[in-house]
């Protein structure tokens, strides 16, 4: 071999390393680094995205801190204390391009750092760690830094005042072109699954902090739960314990994947979403997550964010985005309803040819 590379730690948000890492990792794994020994370092759990690589380590969970905020390739309060939970500020408006485009004006949220340490200053003591470990000639690519490998600029740029560390523009994102994002599939079958049923993957996304207007009512989902049950589905629950709703309790005759084995549970998400009928749920990385894992999805959010979700859609599977943040469930059932008579439909065609 001709060395050792390592890529992360990654602690960044699940869409950014959905969208924007393991894809150019992929990538470099297959050309650049071919003749390496590909090591990856993410979140437990995350090995589904890194089928190209020779080992996956995950981070031990003791690293993030209580109501860690991830943001980009980074995480909110990044030089300035660890993450703290949202405090409400006022009612206002997030951007001018909310008012351009009608939408009401929402509680703000502050991220209000707790403690004089950084979350930057533990994940560099971490990669130190790993430097440690790997030995002075293994190579990094750090996703808190800037890469520059074969002219290509991934990562993100740390060099400015801490104050505005958390500005989009410091974060270099690879191009579609520069990375290699085939559908995410599972590794193995489940015995579990059972393909005379007809799996719906509900998303009920509740983040507590930074954009809590994007939540959808827990009522919403149980009703929409039910209704989806009363159509002759059986619903997956898909996230993350925190943050979704039913982490603490479990709707009847729903399979629950949100509460399971954090080693196990995005394996298993992938699984149920390979051979699902649908996906639905608020607009969140984890549809895009649904989309990648080539399942036909619902998605409800604002209007100008519409474009982004076709546009970040890499595998182009099927999608109806409602531009509406709290569409009501009647409405939400119509679409679902349209949407599986023309999957009826096409399926119909296509055993005809």
């Amino acid at each position: 071999m001709a060395g050792t590379v390592v890529f992360g730690p990654f602690v960044g948000e699940f869409g950014w390393e959905l969208l924007y890492w393991q894809g150019w990792v992929r990538k470099l794994s297959r050309t650049r680094y071919q003749n390496y020994r590909k090591i990856v370092v993410s979140r437990i759990g995350y090995h589904v995205f890194y089928d190209t690589c020779d080992e996956f380590l995950g981070i031990p969970q003791t690293l993030f801190p209580p109501d860690f905020s991830a943001r980009g390739y980074i995480s909110d309060a990044w030089q300035k204390g660890f993450p703290g939970m949202g405090t409400k500020r006022r009612f206002g408006f997030y951007l001018v391009n909310d008012l351009i485009n009608f939408r009401k004006p929402t509680l703000k949220y502050d991220e209000a750092p707790k403690g004089d340490s950084s979350f930057f200053q533990s994940a560099s003591k971490y990669l130190d760690s790993l430097v440690k470990a790997y030995g002075p000639d293994c190579e990094f690519v750090v996703p808190w830094l800037l890469n520059n490998i074969n002219g290509e600029i991934v990562g993100f740029s740390s060099t400015s005042k801490p104050q505005n560390l958390n500005d989009y523009r410091l974060s270099h994102k690879p191009d579609w072109s520069m990375q290699d994002l085939p559908k995410i599939a599972a590794a193995k079958r489940l015995d579990v699954l059972n393909h005379q049923q007809h799996y719906v993957c509900v998303f009920p996304r509740k983040r507590m902090f930074r954009r809590e207007d994007k939540n959808w009512s827990e009522e919403n989902y149980l009703e929409l739960i039910r209704a989806l049950q009363n159509r002759n589905k059986t619903v997956v629950l898909c996230g993350s314990p925190e943050g979704a709703y039913f982490a603490d309790r479990t709707p009847p005759n729903c399979i629950d994947l949100i509460n399971v084995d954090p080693i196990e549970r995005l394996e298993k998400q992938v699984a149920f979403l390979n051979v699902s009928q649908f996906a639905i749920g608020a607009m969140s990385g984890a549809m895009l997550f649904a989309l990648a894992a080539g399942c036909p999805s619902i998605i409800f959010g604002e209007l100008n964010q519409l474009h982004r979700y076709y546009e970040e859609n890499f595998t182009k599977t099927r999608l109806n985005y409602v531009p509406e943040l709290s569409p009501t469930v009647t409405n939400l059932l119509r679409i679902v309803d349209c949407f599986c008579e023309n999957a009826d439909t096409l399926a119909l065609k296509q055993s005809k040819n």
